[in-house]
Order: C-alpha cells, then sequence, then structure tokens
C-alpha cells in the first residue's frame, strides 16, 4: 500500500496533484507564449521606440499672405500637410469690404473715364466745325482778295 502523508493524503495522490499542477502551469506558459508570439508576429514588430530618437524631415515655416483674424485651423502641430492645402481660414469681412470699395473705385473710374471721352468727342468735333469756319474764312479771304487785287 501507498505511504500516507499526514494531512495531504498518500504519495500516489500527492504526486498525481503535482503532475496536474506541473500541466497546468506548463499549459498557462504555453498560452502565454503563444499569445505574446502571435502579438510580436502581428503587431509589434511593426513598432520601434526609443529613449533618445532623432526624427529627420522637412520643417517649413509658414508665412500669411495676407494679415487677418482666424476664423478656422484646419491642420493641428506636426500634421502632414500637401502643397496648396488650407492651413488656416481668416475672417473674410475686411477683405469684403476692401472688394465693395475696390468696386465702386473702378465704378467711378469707369464713368469719369466715359465722361472724358465725351469730351474728347466733343473736342473733336469742336475741332472740326472750327476747321470748316477756318476753311470758310480763308475761302472769304481768298475770295476778297481777288476782288481787290481786280479793284472790283
Amino acid at each position: 500500500m501507498a505511504e500516507e502523508i499526514p494531512g495531504l493524503g498518500t504519495a500516489v495522490d500527492v504526486n498525481r496533484k503535482r503532475a496536474a499542477l506541473l500541466i497546468k502551469i506548463i499549459s498557462l506558459f504555453a498560452v502565454a507564449s503563444i499569445s505574446y508570439a502571435y502579438y510580436w508576429w502581428f503587431i509589434a514588430q511593426f513598432r520601434q521606440t526609443t529613449d533618445d530618437a532623432y526624427v529627420t524631415g522637412v520643417l517649413m515655416g509658414i508665412e500669411p499672405q495676407v494679415s487677418g483674424t482666424v476664423v478656422a485651423i484646419s491642420a493641428e502641430n506636426t500634421d502632414f500637410v500637401k502643397k496648396g492645402q488650407v492651413l488656416v481660414r481668416l475672417d473674410d469681412t475686411d477683405a469684403s469690404i476692401s472688394l465693395e470699395k475696390a468696386k465702386v473705385e473702378l465704378a467711378q473710374s469707369v464713368h469719369n473715364v466715359k465722361s472724358l471721352l465725351d469730351k474728347v468727342a466733343a473736342a473733336r468735333s469742336n475741332v472740326s466745325l472750327r476747321d470748316e469756319e477756318m476753311q470758310k474764312a480763308q475761302s472769304d479771304f481768298n475770295r476778297r482778295k481777288a476782288l481787290y487785287e481786280q479793284k472790283a
């Protein structure tokens, strides 16, 4: 008969309990190892970490073409942006007021130019009228000169 250990039972029972516990521990380590291998193969192998990493990249300063009040920001710090992408939207109130003012000034300039062109046309017709008067006066002068020379 098997030897009995006080408080634990027989030696065979103790060995069975030890073997079952050992199988459970080995199974746990096997499951943990397989889980870590799966994690590393599909996720962790693509990650890099370091304590003193340096990132090389092109950093560009951004300067506005016009000044104004910022209404919206479309990009965050360190975001990748492409040429032509809108980064900041400005309040267009000042620009629309300036546009309307420029339209009014353009309309006034067009009106002034049209007025000046009308004056030029009137001056040209006045010049042609004066040319006709001069030709008539020249003709009268030549006729009277001819009469004077004939002493008529």
